[in-house]
């Protein structure tokens, strides 16, 4: 986080030392996380008059002896230079704007030129944006991090998601208004990392703190994602169910055809686990009607999740109607997920048809099921589902 400026140290000693222009351009120097020769150049020539003579001033600066090649032709500050020469650049407020303004614009350049959206030039680009645009306009800076970090869940990229908090703190100095927006983004990652307390802690304050939003309805949804995940007691999917009615209307107020999908198949969930015939016709309900919506949005690995879902609530149902429906799920479910190429995804359809085999008294089948997902769970590496996937498996094979 970049605050107050330390008292003096052998940072500031070393560039009093080799006098002026240098201790100017090192704190101009060390804002971005990293710079090179145009970049440098177009700091030193917009903030530093140098009379010509920036091609020596740089290369005093890289032979100071916390300033170390980065990648290829690239150059960047030891952690602890960066954030002392940011702070000490931070207290004199009109020229650190000038230059976080004068980076937003350099960067937006250099974004310009990737032709690939979602490659890592792009996305570090946009980070690197976002983080020079938080002193300038913290709003459009927190809308940069919504979309970054929507990127980064989307593709369960964990690093990305770290790299949102980790910009968010740096720069809450500027993002003190956002705060329940930080809270959002680093209950995303824990939630990714599977630390599902923290996660609970951060989705709790944000659905108590924000304004009627998506990350509200995000976070009421995964919240109770997470009590139906973790909590044992039955009072508590109660809780889940209720929450995910609250973040499906909020959805609906909101418009937002995909989010209702999602919650929808939740609630399913919930209700299933719930349990009685009534619940389990609502759940049916929800299903189908999370795949009516999802079907009209294009949404083809959602359909897959929701029709394997719809599957478990009609086997429980049961009736040779609803076993047959259950069935036809199933492999719709199964040929988008192969379509796809989504192997854990078929793994679980897989599963699926075992318990509707089993159901329908066709144990050798279920077996077969069985057998065929543990291959595509060992073929991934996913010992914990192969262990639980064997141990059914062993109990068919010893059902009469």
């Amino acid at each position: 986080m970049i605050g107050k400026p330390n008292p003096p140290t052998h940072y500031d000693q070393l560039c009093e030392s080799l006098g002026e222009p240098i201790a100017t351009a090192v704190q101009l120097c060390a804002l971005p996380h990293w710079f090179d020769d145009d970049l440098a150049y177009g700091i030193l020539d917009r903030f530093v008059n140098l009379n010509g003579d920036a091609q020596s001033v740089l290369a005093e600066l890289k032979r100071l002896p916390f300033v170390y090649p980065y990648e290829i032709g690239g150059w960047r500050f030891a952690s602890s230079a960066r954030a002392h020469f940011a702070s000490r650049l931070a207290a004199q407020n009109h020229t650190y704007l000038e230059l976080s303004s004068f980076l937003t614009d350099y960067f937006g350049r250099v974004r310009a030129k990737v032709l690939v959206p979602d490659s890592p030039e792009a996305r570090e680009a946009e980070w690197r944006i976002a983080y020079h645009l938080a002193p300038v306009d913290a709003k459009a800076a927190v809308e940069c991090l919504h979309r970054l970090n929507k990127q980064a869940v989307e593709r369960y990229r964990l690093a990305d998601m770290r790299a949102v908090v980790d910009l968010a703190n740096e720069q809450s100095r500027w993002l003190s208004t956002y705060a329940v927006d930080s809270l959002y983004f680093a209950g995303h990652y824990a939630y990714a990392r599977g630390d599902f307390k923290l996660a609970e802690a951060h989705f709790t304050a944000v659905w108590k703190q924000a304004e009627p939003s998506k990350m509200k309805a995000i976070a009421g949804h995964l919240l109770g994602v997470i009590w139906m995940r973790t909590k044992q007691a039955h009072n508590w999917v109660f809780k889940a169910s209720d929450m995910f009615q609250r973040s499906l209307e909020l959805e609906r107020q909101l418009g937002d055809t995909h989010g209702q999908a999602m919650v929808l198949n939740s609630l399913g969930g919930a209700l299933v686990k719930l349990g009685g015939r009534k619940r389990l016709e609502d759940a049916q309900d929800a299903f189908e009607r999370s795949l009516e919506l999802l079907e009209q949005l294009g949404d083809t690995h959602g359909q897959a999740m929701v029709l394997n879902s719809l599957g478990g609530a009609l086997v429980k149902l049961g009736g040779r109607k609803r076993l047959q429906d259950a069935q036809d799920a199933f492999e719709r479910s199964l040929k988008l997920l192969e379509q796809l190429g989504d192997t854990r995804g078929q793994a679980m359809v897989l599963v699926s048809l075992s318990v509707w085999a089993e159901t329908a008294g066709n144990n050798p089948q279920a077996c077969s099921y069985m057998e065929q997902a543990i291959l595509l769970f060992g073929g991934l590496g996913l010992l914990r589902n192969v262990q639980t996937s064997q141990r059914r498996l062993q109990r068919l094979r010893e059902t009469p």
